[in-house]
């Protein structure tokens, strides 16, 4: 079939197909026998493979094995799109656990044996697909009825299968040049390096104990930015990041509220104004929190915020006029065809100074965007740390929220105030979202 044949559904579902990030592996008894069933037949039916797996490889093998079938019937379980996408790159592979030979025989047997099929090639036509560069894979019904006998479903996978913690969480990017991307860089084995190292594969193996559905979750990263060979602090950014395109710091708030954790419901908890809370108590200012920083009469309140964030992100340099990515993005959202004509950005400006005028000195403060992350960060760590020792209370963070059974709403509301105001030295008011 051609792109040009395709109807309008089928691209939509190609294009938002699941991402594999073949991170999973089984840890039930039935799982591991189902998946050590299948590499036993994939190894055979594989038509460029000529001899059996025994002992270290075959182990190895399983693990493949395991890892694609979890993420396939992930996808397959969705609502969006039914496929997922993969690379057979492989330069894909190079910071993977699994062996790029050992995963393009499994999915050749796969194929063969009539339990995936390719719904399309990669490097897919760009103004069709795109995000076209990955191949999309589906599942077949003889895969799920194979798996449906082992007690195994698209929506138990988490029950099954589960995703191996990253082993570096600790991430240092450089700063950021002008028209360049961000990169990783290495840095100093210090002890405080070692210690928030620490830290991260404390939380990330005391989660991985629980079952998270709704929402993908393989770990976490903690990243920081502005980064330095050496002597570098670790004091700018530092925000825990779940690994992967479908994580579930990507869904979108109503979205979040349908995430399961061991079975239950949850709630997610909302510091207010974190990042303009922390600056005025920075600058040894107090900021009210009973009058909603964001309002100002004849402005929708998402404009006046986008203003503070932007700001804020700037470092304190204001804009003349509204970026036109904004600009583009509240057209498509708003109807409104001209951001700058509608609401001019110096007349919001003034507007806003007046409200808040700590955002007139904050350029010449020294107090950075990646200073106020890296704080606010501190604070949701500390918070899910202290959950974690003191109550074995797990909760997801949203880079200045927290997600956490309703049950433990109380505890967890109480710990994040105290929290916040040990490591600001500043009240905040927090929201049940």
């Amino acid at each position: 079939m051609t792109q040009i044949d395709r109807s309008d559904d089928e691209r939509k579902a190609l294009n938002n197909s699941r991402y594999m990030g073949l991170g999973y592996h089984p840890v039930t008894d039935e799982a591991k026998r189902f998946c050590k069933q299948l590499a036993l037949e994939v190894t055979h039916a594989d038509p460029k493979r000529r001899r059996s797996r025994r002992g270290k490889k075959l182990a190895e093998f399983v693990q493949t094995i395991g890892a694609i079938i979890a993420d396939m019937l992930m996808g397959h379980g969705r609502d969006k799109s039914i496929y997922s996408s993969c690379s057979f790159s492989a330069n894909a592979f190079t910071n993977k656990e699994l062996s790029y030979r050992q995963f393009c025989s499994a999915m050749r047997g796969l194929i063969e044996l009539q339990l995936i099929y390719v719904a399309a090639k990669g490097f897919l036509d760009r103004q069709i697909i795109p995000r076209g560069f990955r191949t999309r894979i589906g599942v077949t019904e003889n895969l799920l009825q194979r798996a449906l006998s082992a007690g195994i479903t698209p929506r138990n996978i988490p029950r099954h299968f589960r995703h191996s913690v990253p082993s570096a969480p600790l991430v240092l990017r450089a700063p950021k040049g002008k028209g360049k991307q961000i990169k990783n860089i290495k840095f100093e084995e210090t002890d405080l390096a070692r210690e928030l190292r620490c830290e991260v594969y404390e939380l990330n193996e005391f989660l991985s104990e629980f079952v998270i559905e709704g929402g993908t979750h393989r770990g976490f990263k903690r990243v920081f930015n502005e980064g330095t060979s050496k002597g570098y602090t670790w004091d700018k950014g530092g925000r825990l990041i779940s690994e992967g395109l479908d994580s579930y710091q990507r869904l979108k708030p109503i979205q979040r509220k349908d995430i399961l954790i061991d079975g239950e419901a949850v709630v997610e908890i909302d510091l207010k104004a974190s990042q303009l809370t922390i600056l005025h108590g920075l600058m040894g200012k107090e900021l009210d929190l009973r009058d909603d920083p964001y309002k100002i009469e004849g402005y929708p309140r998402d404009l006046v915020k986008q203003f503070v964030t932007m700001t804020l992100g700037n470092n304190g340099v204001f804009h003349k006029r509204w970026p036109s990515q904004i600009g583009n993005d509240y057209r498509d959202k708003h109807n409104v065809p001209d951001l700058q004509k509608t609401y001019p950005l110096g007349k919001l400006r003034s507007q806003i100074l007046d409200k808040l005028p700590v955002l007139h000195d904050l350029g010449a403060s020294g107090i950075t965007t990646h200073k106020l992350m890296f704080l606010e960060s501190t604070v949701i760590v500390n918070t899910m740390l202290t959950l974690k020792r003191a109550y074995g209370i797990p909760c997801l963070p949203v880079h200045d929220s927290i997600i956490c059974k309703q049950c433990d709403l109380g505890v967890v509301d109480d710990v994040l105030r105290n929290t916040f105001f040990a490591v600001c030295k500043i009240k905040a008011i927090t929201e049940t979202k």
